[in-house]
């Protein structure tokens, strides 16, 4: 059974941030549903967080997405692309720390609301989001609705809504099929999770598609791990789980996945 529906019309603007996967595509399609219901389609936005870092297919996925709905999109960008501020760190990403996350796209969006939003004038803003309790221990602590105190600031209030974060992924995708959109073209490749193209907590079969996706952030990350000495996971190199599917490499990349 579906959760009651949130009343849209007590926001001024309502920010939907999407990714191009499975969740994010399921979260503003529900929410442009109510939206409509509710009268208020004209205060819906999309933000596309870019870490430069993704599958290329990412944005044309959230540009046609937005299009199709007639929804504005707002692409940000993190003061430095991912990959170096990863080899500026020289070490990877782990559970305890996910500055991809803080810097790629809290971090911009963040200063996308400050900048159209001043704490000077009266707004109520509704952050929306796709995350879901089923994908890990951290997100299961989640609220479904809870205020943002980071972004809210004088006459500036804002809230965080996950509409998905009930929903198990045989639900997410039974709602995909529902709608007749297409998904993201990751998912026809056998990917599980939609991310960075080359993510530290990806599966091996979302790696190696990422890699085949992205061959250049692959040998970027292959030459980070080399010169830094550091394994892209806990005892496991890139290399290594690259390793032996590395024919879409060109030759002087296949050259950097040596054991």
């Amino acid at each position: 059974m579906d959760q009651e529906p949130i009343d849209l019309t007590v926001y001024h603007a309502i920010y939907i941030q999407i990714s191009g996967g499975k969740d994010s595509q399921v979260s503003l399609t529900r929410i442009r549903q109510l939206a409509r219901e509710q009268g208020v389609l004209h205060r819906l936005n999309c933000i596309y967080a870019d870490t430069g870092a993704e599958w290329r297919e990412s944005v044309i996925h959230c540009d046609w997405l937005c299009k199709l709905f007639g929804i504005p999109l707002y692409t940000v960008y993190p003061i430095r692309p991912l990959p170096d501020e990863i080899a500026r760190r020289g070490m990877w990403l782990s559970m305890k720390c996910r500055y991809c996350t803080s810097m790629g796209k809290h971090a911009p969006i963040s200063k996308l609301i400050r900048n159209r939003h001043p704490f000077k004038e009266p707004a109520r803003i509704l952050m929306v989001s796709g995350e879901r309790r089923e994908e890990s221990p951290q997100r299961a602590k989640l609220a479904e609705f809870e205020q943002d105190t980071e972004l809210s600031a004088g006459q500036r209030q804002v809230f965080k809504y996950r509409p998905v974060l009930k929903l198990r992924k045989w639900e997410i995708w039974q709602k995909i099929r529902a709608s007749g959109l297409k998904a993201h073209p990751a998912y026809a490749l056998g990917n599980d999770r939609l991310s960075c193209a080359l993510c530290v907590f990806a599966n091996i079969t979302d790696l190696k598609n990422g890699a085949r996706a992205r061959p250049d952030l692959a040998q970027r990350y292959l030459e980070i791990e080399r010169k830094k000495h550091h394994d892209f996971r806990y005892k496991q190199s890139l290399a290594s789980l690259l390793h032996p599917s590395c024919s879409f490499l060109s030759e002087p990349e296949r050259n950097l996945v040596h054991i």
